[in-house]
């Protein structure tokens, strides 16, 4: 397992949603450099395994990531490290049910991974639509639930979650949704994140109804991961996304470069 990331050493970077950096000093900053600079190399790195993964092993994955792209999609290399860092869980921790939040590529992933027990959630009935068009081989394997944004106040800060009962259990949720910019006419929403970002509470949710998934996984979204870290009341061992420690001047390395990851203690 990766390295268990400390909240109350970094507790005052983490309230800022891991907008602040460590203060270095002596030679640190020279090691935070040379740190980055085997960062960025370590992406590319991983990055071209991905992509030679997802191509062996799961080709019509990555001929579905390209229609995507052509359409509208998110293009960027880093979907190859995130595809395959979704396939590297399935097989490490074998959930039996997966949610997810935010429909795109990683259903089509997590259809054919799980099957019938692998359910997504979209507010949007135009990406719904189109994730069904572009993955007809697996499709029926899935069920892509449209759902409302809603945009409300809680704890003192603007949050957002999609408008469904969440009473169900399941052992794996994968947070890639909702929108994370405030809505039109958000003048009077107070927002915690420095960057103006509202945090995704659907995992808060579901542990409001003592439902405690065995994994919970984030796909960057730093409001989320900082208010999850602050609200899951040690019940979980965090393991922080690299980038989240780049960000914060800690040259750490951690397994996951893309996602954070959060491991119920049982």
């Amino acid at each position: 397992m990766p390295t268990v990331f400390d909240y109350q050493l970094y507790r005052d970077i983490v309230e800022t949603s891991f907008t602040e950096r460590k203060v270095l000093t002596g030679g640190e900053p020279l090691l935070m450099k040379l740190s980055y600079k085997y960062h960025q190399a370590r992406v590319c790195f991983l990055t071209l395994k991905a992509f030679i993964f997802l191509k062996i092993f799961y080709s019509e994955i990555v001929q579905l990531q390209y229609k995507n792209r052509r359409q509208g999609g998110l293009s960027g290399k880093y979907q190859w490290l995130r595809l395959a860092e979704i396939a590297a869980f399935v097989k490490k921790f074998r959930p039996g049910s997966v949610c997810e939040f935010g429909a795109g590529t990683s259903s089509a992933l997590f259809a054919r991974l799980i099957g019938a027990d692998f359910v997504t959630h979209e507010e949007s009935p135009y990406w719904r639509e189109r994730l069904l068009d572009a993955a007809q081989g697996l499709a029926h394997k899935f069920n892509v639930i449209l759902a409302d944004r809603v945009v409300e106040q809680k704890d003192g800060e603007a949050v957002t979650c999609y408008n469904f009962a969440h009473d169900k259990y399941y052992d794996l949720v994968y947070v890639d949704g909702l929108q994370s910019t405030p809505p039109e006419g958000a003048e009077n929403l107070v927002i915690k994140d420095p960057w103006n970002g509202l945090p995704n509470i659907d995992v808060e949710l579901f542990w409001q109804n003592n439902i405690f998934p065995k994994i919970i996984v984030v796909d960057g979204r730093r409001p989320t991961v900082r208010r999850l870290i602050e609200k899951c009341q040690d019940r979980y061992l965090v393991h922080l996304k690299t980038d989240f420690y780049m960000n914060m001047n800690i040259p750490h390395f951690a397994e996951y470069r893309y996602h954070t990851v959060f491991v119920r203690k049982d």
